[in-house]
């Protein structure tokens, strides 16, 4: 499976980089909504691992984004916001599949992930 990993804090994106990597998950990263949106339009990826407030951007328009230009790319969204609540942002946003709140319990997201391998049925390796 090949992810993209949304998230402007470095350290975050290095730690899940080389989470999803170790896992045998082809994985591109990417700071900003203009690089992550630059990262669809080149790949098709199965998911993204996306922190939704990125700075000053919001990136639930990203997540929107998604559905129209990746059909299919199922989105991880984390946040370091308290107030977000996963049921409002999934009946906005029908491609996202959880949401977790900062600090990520990686145990968490390395569940999910593994959830969506085994549903596309595709293998670790991408």
């Amino acid at each position: 499976m090949k992810y993209l990993i949304v998230e402007d804090d470095p350290n975050l994106r290095l730690l899940w980089r080389s989470v999803l990597g170790d896992l045998g998950y082809s994985v591109s990263e990417a700071a900003t909504l203009e690089d992550a949106e630059a990262a669809l339009r080149e790949t098709a990826f199965d998911a993204m691992v996306l922190d939704l407030y990125l700075g000053r951007e919001n990136g639930l328009s990203l997540a929107m984004t998604v559905e129209k230009v990746s059909p299919g790319c199922k989105v991880i969204v984390v946040t370091g916001a308290a107030d977000v609540r996963e049921d409002e942002l999934r009946a906005k946003v029908g491609s996202i599949v959880s949401v977790h709140h900062k600090p990520v319990d990686i145990e968490d997201l390395i569940g999910v992930c593994a959830q969506l391998g085994k549903a596309s049925g595709a293998a670790a390796s991408g």
